[in-house]
């Protein structure tokens, strides 16, 4: 379940680095939080949202318990629905 997210340093007006932090499940799951690189643009009326996962331990250190996951390439495409 999604606990928290934090932006950590704009590049650009699109692009961005964040911390996504998502509960642990019932002692099953641990809590995972991810650190990446965002991408957002708009384009004829769609809304393209691209992420993948960096690396950087030393300006983004780990949190204690919370084990860094890693997501090599994900994106959404969003559009109205009238």
């Amino acid at each position: 379940m999604f606990s928290k997210y934090e932006v950590y340093d704009i590049i650009t007006e699109n692009i961005k680095i964040v911390r996504q932090e998502f509960k642990g499940a019932a002692g099953i799951v641990s809590p995972r939080d991810f650190l990446m690189l965002i991408a957002g643009i708009e384009r004829e009326g769609k809304f393209y949202i691209i992420g993948k996962s960096i690396d950087d331990d030393l300006k983004f250190p780990h949190k204690k318990n919370v084990i860094r996951g890693i997501i090599e390439l994900g994106g959404y495409v969003l559009q109205k629905i009238d």
